[in-house]
């Protein structure tokens, strides 16, 4: 979700709830008033997970809100976004723009468990706790790096890598992160 409310809304609420009762992992722009100011509504919400925006080199943006102790503080590319705004070419910045790069993130690495699933790497109970909030949390812990407070995720530098010289070494990885759910996140 690119939008931020200053508040909580019911609305909103009910609808989150519905859509963790269908499966759906949701993530969320933190905001762009940097340490003036909380994070926006649904990213504050436990059952979302929150989106902070960094350069190309991971360097978190001013305008993200400080990162929090034991709550999302993942980050990734949304800064020097090319658009088009008003016939001219632009480029924006924003938890907005980082938050749907974290949804492709989330939809390939769901793609990666699907296909693993088919092969019988992984099992059934493996790839429903990967389709869960608390599994991608897990999950984007596996693939981040910290920077000056926040997670920064990396597919590409993914710590698993070095243990996994393999596709199988890799799902072996996967399957012990998938298992800690519901341990604390750090």
């Amino acid at each position: 979700m690119s939008f931020g409310l200053p508040k909580r809304n019911t609305r909103i609420e009910n609808a989150i709830v519905d859509a963790e009762n269908a499966g759906i992992i949701l993530f969320a722009a933190a905001s762009n008033y940097g340490d003036d100011k909380y994070r926006s509504f649904p990213a504050s919400d436990s059952k979302v997970i929150c989106v902070h925006v960094t350069d190309g080199e991971g360097v978190p943006d001013g305008m993200n809100p400080s990162p929090l102790d034991h709550r999302d503080n993942f980050s990734t590319l949304g800064a020097g976004t090319e658009s088009n705004w008003k016939g001219k070419r632009v480029f924006l910045a924003g938890t907005s723009f980082a938050a749907p790069v974290a949804v492709g993130i989330a939809a390939n690495t769901l793609a990666f468990v699907k296909g693993q699933l088919i092969d019988g790497r992984l099992n059934e109970s493996d790839g429903r706790v990967a389709h869960t909030c608390d599994g991608m949390r897990k999950i984007f812990l596996g693939m981040s790096q910290p920077r000056n407070g926040y997670d920064y995720v990396v597919p590409w530098h993914w710590d698993w890598f070095a243990e996994a010289a393999s596709v199988d070494g890799f799902c072996h990885e996967l399957r012990k992160t998938l298992r800690q759910v519901g341990s604390p996140m750090r």
